[in-house]
């Protein structure tokens, strides 16, 4: 399974109400991503958000570090509009 195929996959079982609009977001005309430290969520510190840069405010993946977030964007050649240390 391809990277792609699979953020899709795993996206589809943790956000199925949100299936389509983010297929909709990535299949779009220029489709780009922001990059950018938070910590909304609190609980497990800080994540580095995959935000759709048309869409502000549509996550389209966390992870832990900023570096496996440049590299799930490179995984599935999305390209990086903007990355955004917050505090660093």
């Amino acid at each position: 399974m391809n990277a792609f195929d699979k953020w899709i996959s795993e996206f589809n079982e943790e956000y199925p109400e949100q299936f389509e609009e983010a297929l909709e977001i990535v299949n779009g005309d220029d489709f780009k991503v922001i990059v950018f430290k938070t910590d909304e969520l609190g609980e497990d510190g800080d994540l580095w958000v995959i935000e759709s840069f048309h869409d502000p405010g549509f996550w389209m993946c966390a992870e832990k570090t900023k570096q496996e977030a440049i590299k799930f964007c490179e995984d599935l050649d999305w390209e990086i509009e903007e990355i955004t240390d917050y505090g660093e």
